[in-house]
């Protein structure tokens, strides 16, 4: 299971990345209770506000999460979302983006700067080489962009 700390810690900075907006305490409490399987009742409930307001902020929260994670999110899918994308797996400053794929690694990626080595944990290495497999770029492409060997990458994964 997920760490609740760790989704949010991310989803507040990747929000932040997108909007120039840390996540507000009812975005929070949407956040907190959709994972804990809440009704919309529940958290306009608990966060003394109507079930329509929280309707409305959930709204806007889905729609730029899920431009943040290139896929349509909603209350039904969130878990879904977060799990898929392996999010609470990594803290958020080991974080490295290259267009809608998200790497775990020890150093930012720069549009500037050359390519990097960056130390993959195996899980996020296997993500990552996945993800842009599904994008369509080849082996060599692959290792050039994760800084690894394309034995590494062939070795993983058939070609």
């Amino acid at each position: 299971m997920m760490d609740m700390q760790k989704i949010l810690s991310l989803a507040d900075e990747m929000v932040f990345e997108k909007t120039g907006k840390h996540l507000d305490d009812l975005q929070v409490s949407i956040l907190k209770g959709v994972w804990e399987n809440q009704r919309y009742a529940k958290i306009a409930e608990e966060y003394r506000c109507t079930e329509g307001h929280v309707k409305d902020v959930s709204y806007e929260l889905w729609q730029v999460l899920s431009e943040v994670f290139g896929e349509m999110v909603r209350k039904s899918n969130l878990k879904a979302v977060f799990e898929r994308n392996q999010v609470g797996n990594f803290a958020a400053k080991d974080i490295v983006h290259i267009g809608n794929v998200h790497l775990c690694g020890e150093q930012q990626a720069s549009e500037k700067s050359e390519p990097k080595t960056i130390n993959l944990h195996k899980e996020g290495k296997n993500l990552a080489i996945q993800k842009l497999l599904e994008l369509g770029l080849s082996a060599e492409q692959i290792a050039e962009i994760l800084g690894l060997s394309v034995e590494e990458i062939k070795a993983d994964f058939s070609f």
